[in-house]
């Protein structure tokens, strides 16, 4: 396959899969240039595989379908898609709140951690001041983790670091220009839904929080209130299989552990590929080495 250069993730997203990016696309497209069918990504988070794919150019215009139950992160792709000015203009404004020129030293320091803590309790309410709210945590908060609460409140604590690097206009640009047209669709949905709606000759990545590879109830997969429990990976890969059933082309990923491989069997038509993987965002320092991860694919052709 051609080698690709891709645009590149406009944030910061636990797990983002652009080393591995290349060998997706190969698992899906299985040596085709061009699929007829659509493409559904839920679990979109950082969106590395999707944009990918739209700098290759290789699926039908109307057929992108990108979701993820996280409201603020579907939130901030549908800014990036309509308005990537007045974006940059909010975070630069932002930017420079957070980070006044005329602060040096301890009080610089002091004001940055305050102006975190004040954005991060307040609410945006434009789909504008949402998606710069969530980009500034993003970059401002610790290691770039999104993390909430029961309640679904953001609780990541600030990253020490004062700095106006939290506008990135380019790469917001990039993004957009390679997602601004109809024929990509946008949703904060379920991310079971990708697999209701696709039929025959469709292709699905599926990144989810991953099962823990720590010790049972160790695992971080608050990215929306309710978690991502067991129950919702057995959910998952029993409407994985249904899709390889019905002609979709699936490609998942996760952690190599034997819950994994529990729910994923070769006599159901999946292929368990054991890839290595860097974890780089991470609360704990510890947990950012190599971890066993899996690529699983199934159906198609």
């Amino acid at each position: 396959m051609t080698a690709v250069t891709s645009v590149a993730p406009f944030m910061k997203w636990a797990g983002g899969k652009r080393k591995h990016c290349a060998r997706i696309t190969e698992l899906l497209l299985q040596g085709r240039q061009r699929i007829e069918g659509a493409y559904h990504e839920p679990f979109l988070g950082g969106g590395a595989e999707a944009l990918h794919l739209l700098s290759m150019s290789v699926l039908p215009a109307e057929r992108f379908i990108l979701s993820d139950a996280n409201r603020e992160l579907a939130a901030t792709w549908c800014c990036v898609q309509a308005q990537p000015q007045a974006l940059t203009a909010r975070l630069d404004a932002l930017a420079r709140a957070y980070a006044p020129e005329h602060l040096e030293g301890e009080e610089a320091i002091a004001h940055a951690e305050a102006f975190y803590y004040k954005v991060r309790g307040a609410k945006g309410k434009s789909p504008v001041a949402v998606a710069a709210r969530f980009l500034f945590l993003n970059r401002a908060g610790f290691n770039g983790l999104y993390r909430v609460n029961s309640k679904g409140g953001f609780n990541v604590p600030w990253g020490h670091s004062v700095t106006r690097d939290v506008v990135r206009a380019e790469s917001l640009a990039a993004v957009h220009r390679v997602i601004a047209g109809a024929h990509v669709s946008i949703q904060r949905t379920d991310y079971l839904d990708a697999f209701r709606q696709a039929v025959a000759g469709d292709i699905i990545y599926a990144d989810p929080p991953y099962v823990s590879a720590a010790k049972a109830g160790k695992g971080f997969t608050a990215y929306t209130p309710g978690g991502f429990l067991r129950e919702d990976q057995v959910a998952l890969a029993t409407f994985a299989t249904g899709a390889i059933e019905r002609g979709v082309r699936v490609v998942l990923s996760n952690h190599d552990t034997a819950t994994v491989r529990d729910l994923y069997h070769e006599a159901d038509g999946w292929t368990l590929e054991p890839v290595g993987e860097t974890r780089r965002i991470n609360s704990n320092g510890a947990g950012r080495g190599k971890v066993a991860a899996l690529l699983i694919h199934g159906g198609g052709r």
